[in-house]
């Protein structure tokens, strides 16, 4: 169990999604880890469907990887690449999501200091609670969509 990666072949599919599971069950709970299951036949269906993340191999004993995983891709080489960019797209995401919620509750602080200094320092909220509820629901509805339509450009210098 502390080995960083199992690799097993020559295995009958349901020694494959035993194996899977076991290793799911058993890891450690000090530090986040996923089990990733890659596959290229009918007879990892299973592994793949029992580990955290599947990824199918589109390959020469047909398409049931491919169409039981989480990801297709075409060649074994491509994983690298599947699981960098898939990576840093969901960093990118969750940076730019907790940067915007930060600095919505930092506009609210500010508005609400503002108008305790100008009203002499009275204990009276700025904003009533439907203002404020309108406020945090409107400007956090948005933004959470427009990360659905955002992309990368390519730049060429």
């Amino acid at each position: 169990m502390k080995m960083p990666s199992v690799i097993c072949c020559r295995c009958s599919p349901l020694q494959k999604r035993t194996l899977t599971e076991g290793v799911k069950a058993n890891k450690p709970k000090n530090f986040q880890s996923a089990v990733l299951g890659i596959g290229d036949g009918g007879n990892d269906v299973g592994m793949i469907q029992a580990a955290d993340v599947g990824v199918g191999i589109v390959g020469k004993e047909g398409k049931q990887a491919a169409l039981a995983a989480d990801f297709s891709i075409i060649k074994f080489k491509n994983v690298l690449g599947l699981l960098l960019w898939h990576g840093r797209l969901s960093y990118k995401r969750s940076a730019l999501l907790a940067s915007f919620i930060i600095h919505r509750g930092f506009i609210i602080s500010v508005i609400q200091l503002i108008f305790s200094c100008v009203f002499f320092h009275v204990s009276i909220p700025a904003f009533n609670s439907y203002l404020s509820l309108g406020f945090s629901t409107f400007f956090t509805f948005w933004p959470v969509f427009s990360l659905i339509l955002d992309t990368d450009i390519d730049v060429i210098f």
